[in-house]
């Protein structure tokens, strides 16, 4: 299931979060960036690609760093949830802090729905990362689906 070196071990836990990362940060700026509250597309989309990218590698690191040693259960799961929830909720907490001083996003104008819709995202986001990482259930999914190197 989970393949044994801890070079594959950082490489499956990198590319998850900054991939997870950067698509909960493309629907967000979809969303928010071009259906609710449009006006700055592409300086909008820099932002949330940097914010993807930071994110994940953040997660990911973190995830490695602390739980290279876990490889299935319980505990990896919950502590792997821990983890991406504790980056992602300081992400959306800082993300609104700067949406608001620029006016972008709906900070100003719905600053529950901005920071409800960040942590429902960091909720699912968070269960999904451990679930594909740590259960072996999510193990066998991700590898029926992408194969043996993911």
């Amino acid at each position: 299931m989970f393949e044994d070196t801890s070079q594959d071990r950082a490489r499956l836990m990198l590319l998850w979060a900054i991939g997870l990362s950067l698509f909960g940060e493309f629907v967000l700026w979809v969303v928010y960036g071009l259906v609710l509250y449009p006006g700055y597309p592409i300086t909008t989309l820099i932002w949330a690609a940097t914010c993807g990218l930071a994110m994940g590698s953040t997660m990911g690191a973190l995830s490695y760093l602390l739980l290279s040693k876990l490889k299935l259960g319980r505990v990896a799961f919950f502590s792997g949830f821990a983890i991406s929830a504790f980056v992602l909720s300081v992400c959306n907490v800082v993300c609104f802090v700067f949406a608001k001083q620029f006016a972008l996003w709906g900070a100003l104008a719905s600053p529950i729905n901005f920071l409800g819709g960040g942590f429902v995202g960091v909720l699912i986001g968070s269960v999904f990362y451990s679930w594909l990482l740590f259960s072996r259930s999510g193990n066998n999914f991700r590898h029926r689906l992408f194969g043996l190197f993911v």
